[in-house]
């Protein structure tokens, strides 16, 4: 089934307001402060929105829906933990870490405490934790355009990583924070249409509800813990507390704000959403499960959006879709440059370095990454 050419009119309109967005912000950046750390003038609310768009990515959208046809429900027992994770952030650390000065990265903490070889181990760590990270979000943009408009997978990830590597290039972190403003904004009205209007479809909640526990299939996914142990899911339930602690992409995030008092809030206020973006995509994948049980599960979200909601929808949530992932693989290509520009050629190789010299070598390395 093709999508309406209003739909592609949209994604399009979206594209061009994140390339003009990165332009903007392109003659704002005047100093590596800037294209790191924005700088350090972030306002609470375009914190909050960079966070929350952050972690909306590919994973905590397409991933999800799919786990919940390979797995089951365990999963969002299991996403509690990022919520405790991310309520003992906003209390203990954020605001700290926004309070120690000339905070840019992981290393600069790490340098604080354990010295230059703190330093270089944490920042080649980090710099590869990211750089994987925004592979797989090219190849979660890729199966979005490849379901939208029908094109292979490779030249569809080329399109949406080139589209996300000029703003992120161009404007740094100041460029991705405004596109994560702008992005989150539309995560939060399409992925929400999107589960309303899914299990509407189907006939309301008790509906959708009764054609799952009627299908054998899904006997096992519709139980709390399917059929792992109690150690299996201890085990994903502390990797989501215990995994996202001091990520590289917060730091960053953290030493951007105009106080420790934003910082801390506006990490204490994702927790919240958190919770209400676990439901919306909880929806969307019982919905899933219950209209396409045979669907292939990483297609399960984008050929739910193509096949079920109506022109202009469509292309409303597919751009909700393409937002949450653009957002978080601009995160993490911004967030390796910074590491490199400030952990490793700063500290290593060009110790006099002027803040126009790092502006110069994090836009070359995010164009060098990107392109990798």
């Amino acid at each position: 089934m093709s999508i309406h050419w209003l739909d592609y009119a949209i994604i399009i309109l979206y594209f061009f307001v994140v390339v003009y967005i990165g332009y903007w912000a392109m003659k704002k950046v005047t100093n590596f402060d800037d294209y790191a750390v924005a700088g350090r003038g972030l306002p609470m609310s375009i914190f909050f929105a960079a966070i929350a768009a952050t972690l909306c990515g590919g994973g905590a959208t397409i991933g999800r829906v799919s786990f919940m046809h390979t797995t089951g429900i365990v999963v969002f027992a299991g996403l509690i933990g990022v919520v405790i994770n991310q309520i003992f952030s906003g209390l203990y650390i954020a605001g700290r870490v926004h309070n120690i000065k000339n905070v840019y990265s992981v290393g600069d903490l790490f340098g604080l405490y354990y010295g230059r070889a703190g330093r270089l181990v944490s920042s080649i760590v980090c710099f590869f934790f990211c750089l994987g990270l925004y592979g797989v979000q090219i190849l979660a943009m890729g199966a979005i355009l490849q379901t939208a408009t029908g094109i292979s997978l490779i030249p569809a990830a080329l399109i949406a990583s080139i589209v996300t590597l000029a703003y992120t290039w161009s404007g740094g972190i100041l460029a991705v924070t405004l596109t994560d403003a702008v992005q989150y904004v539309i995560i939060v009205i399409g992925v929400t249409l999107c589960a309303y209007l899914a299990i509407d479809h189907l006939g309301g909640f008790d509906a959708m509800m009764s054609i799952l526990y009627s299908n054998p299939r899904f006997e096992t996914n519709m139980k709390p813990l399917a059929n792992w142990s109690l150690v299996q899911f201890l085990g994903l339930f502390f990797s989501f507390l215990l995994g996202e602690f001091c990520a590289p992409y917060y730091i960053q995030r953290y030493a951007s704000t105009k106080s420790a008092k934003d910082s801390k809030a506006g990490v204490l206020i994702f927790s919240v959403h958190w919770i209400f973006f676990l439901a919306t995509t909880a929806g969307i994948g019982l919905a899933s499960m219950a209209l396409q049980p045979d669907v292939k599960p990483d297609l399960a979200f984008t050929n739910l959006i193509r096949d079920i909601l109506p022109p202009g929808i469509t292309g409303l949530v597919f751009g909700a879709l393409l937002a949450a992932v653009m957002s978080t693989g601009a995160a993490m290509i911004n967030t390796s440059a910074v590491i490199y520009t400030r952990d490793i050629y700063n500290k290593f190789i060009n110790t006099a370095a002027t803040q126009a010299d790092l502006l110069r070598q994090s836009r070359l390395s995010t164009l060098v990454v990107g392109g990798i």
